[in-house]
């Protein structure tokens, strides 16, 4: 049981904006470069931001680099992307993907955080797993969001679709 747990770990994603997740059949190479990071693809999209697999070559490791469109960048808009950013950054539990870098460059704004693949859990429960697997994994995600509480932070968009399982 234990080793289901550690080979299910789920992270939270802590944005508030919806980001979809893009079916591995029909990701593209991006090429290009923000800050320091390599962009390899896009992984998932969402109204307020577009995530992309990066490498971070200084540390020689992936991340997911979740870039703000130029259109969400209205003040209140990114004032709220980057004060979410910073209280999510002092979040560490083993369920809840860890922020490495908040970012600018030129118009561009974006959060450096941890590369979880997988897939969400609406897409997991909906391929019909078995029920103690899925309570367990509910167990992960109440421990993360209680973690989360007692640091005073709330997830304003909780569901299925914001939590990945890998």
């Amino acid at each position: 049981m234990a080793d289901d747990r550690d080979r299910l770990r789920k992270f939270i994603d802590k944005s508030t904006d919806d980001v979809e997740l893009v079916p591995q059949e029909t990701v593209q190479p991006v090429s290009g470069k923000l800050g320091k990071y390599l962009l390899k693809r896009e992984i998932g999209r969402g109204g307020m931001a577009i995530v992309y697999e990066a490498e971070d070559p200084e540390l020689k490791r992936r991340v997911a680099l979740k870039v703000l469109r130029e259109v969400s960048t209205a003040g209140a808009v990114l004032q709220r992307f980057h004060r979410e950013a910073a209280i999510a950054a002092q979040l560490q539990h083993p369920n809840i993907v860890a922020i490495h870098e908040v970012g600018t460059e030129g118009r561009l704004h974006f959060i450096a955080m941890d590369l979880v693949e997988g897939r969400t859990l609406d897409d997991y429960v909906r391929e019909r797993h078995d029920r103690t697997e899925l309570l367990r994994m509910l167990e992960d995600v109440a421990r993360a969001v209680h973690y989360a509480h007692e640091n005073g932070v709330v997830h304003r968009d909780l569901k299925p679709a914001n939590v990945l399982v890998d």
